[in-house]
């Protein structure tokens, strides 16, 4: 099914049945390659500037950083998420893609954004602690 702005919407044919209460607004578009491949340069190129600028200093400081924790757990848990169709509750329950969508994408994209912050805070801590130094 295409949107007006070309995008190709990721429901497949049969997902919702004609009395479902949900439309096909729930469920997001999907990111295309050339989107991903932005994606990656955007989060590369400021590690590069830091490793241009400080040396390998900032590229020690920046992965070896306690601080990838709070990046890669919330990066895995999507990825994982995305691939099983089901994201695991603190709580101990579960939100499935099939029975929940709306529930389910928002917590998805919440910890793809929490991910994408952390690596900006991880940023800029490693470029404050570089800049420090004499």
């Amino acid at each position: 099914m295409r949107g007006d702005s070309g995008w190709t919407f990721a429901v497949e044919p049969g997902f919702f049945s004609e009395d479902s209460a949900y439309s096909s607004s729930v469920v997001p578009k999907r990111i295309g390659v050339p989107h991903f491949v932005w994606l990656v340069i955007g989060a590369l190129v400021p590690v590069a500037i830091g490793a241009l600028r400080f040396g390998p200093a900032f590229l020690w400081q920046f992965f070896v950083s306690p601080f990838q924790f709070f990046i890669l757990v919330p990066w895995l848990t999507a990825f994982y998420s995305l691939k099983t169709g089901v994201m695991l509750l603190k709580s101990g329950g579960t939100l499935r893609r099939d029975a929940q969508p709306r529930d389910f994408w928002i917590s998805v994209a919440f910890c793809v954004v929490m991910g994408a912050a952390c690596f900006a805070l991880n940023l800029a801590i490693s470029w404050l602690v570089l800049s420090r130094k004499p």
